[in-house]
């Protein structure tokens, strides 16, 4: 399994580092080793990701909060192709992609993807907080658990994010099925119109947060590479079900 790197010219700077290929727009030698250590997880290919000398490209001298392992991995739903993602908490106030300044790839294979998400989205939370944030953004909200936290600061930020979280699940999900709703869900359900989009993934991946039901992980993968494969009969017939799912819970009281 070969991936090609997106775009790497926009970088002006590459460098290897354990085994990790890191086109980067900072010099290596402005960037500061991080004063925290991330305990060793069971992934030997996210170790080398969290690795000293890897992960200040990753920090970027910024004041780190938090680390979350988020996305399949974080939902222990990935196959063999799965990439890794983290989320970034910091005190910045606007989200910013990892990919803006630094691009990482394990040997060819496995990329990297991180951004940062301002803490104040949880300490000063309101549903005002998710106003205007684009749909993937809502659903990285989705993709935080407790036990994929790598490293937090301090147990005052931890408490903090685990308090406002449930919450915040919630009004995101929301959002988002009312930003889908017309443009895809509907579509599906009542006119049998499969849209080649990876939002159906994300969606069936909320259907089943909310029901607290087994992740359907077969389904799900072909979903995840929906534009690059033919979708089967039996997954658009279990997408139809979990997107008539969330029309039923989400339908307004008569």
């Amino acid at each position: 399994m070969i991936k090609t790197p997106i775009n790497t010219a926009k970088y002006k700077y590459t460098y290897i580092k354990k085994d990790i290929i890191i086109y980067s727009n900072i010099i290596d030698e402005e960037l500061t080793q991080p004063n925290f250590k991330i305990k060793a997880t069971s992934d030997n290919i996210l170790n080398k990701f969290l690795d000293a000398d890897v992960l200040k490209f990753i920090i970027n001298n910024k004041d780190i909060l938090a680390i979350i392992l988020v996305g399949s991995r974080g939902l222990n739903i990935q196959d063999r192709t799965s990439d890794y993602d983290l989320q970034i908490i910091t005190n910045d106030d606007v989200i910013i992609d990892g990919r803006d300044f630094c691009y990482l790839q394990y040997k060819n294979m496995y990329k990297l993807h991180f951004y940062y998400r301002p803490y104040a989205d949880y300490v000063n939370y309101t549903k005002q907080t998710l106003t205007g944030r684009p749909v993937l953004a809502l659903n990285g909200f989705n993709q935080i658990t407790t036990q994929n936290i790598l490293y937090v600061k301090n147990k005052e930020i931890l408490n903090n994010i685990i308090e406002q979280l449930p919450q915040i699940q919630v009004d995101a999900n929301l959002l988002i099925y009312k930003h889908l709703e017309t443009t895809l869900i509907t579509p599906c359900v009542e006119n049998n119109l499969f849209i080649k989009t990876k939002l159906l993934y994300y969606l069936c991946i909320i259907s089943h947060l909310i029901s607290k039901t087994p992740f359907n992980k077969k389904r799900l993968w072909e979903l995840k590479n929906i534009k690059e494969k033919e979708i089967t009969a039996q997954c658009k017939k279990y997408c139809i079900k979990q997107l008539k799912f969330l029309k039923n819970y989400y339908r307004e009281p008569e």
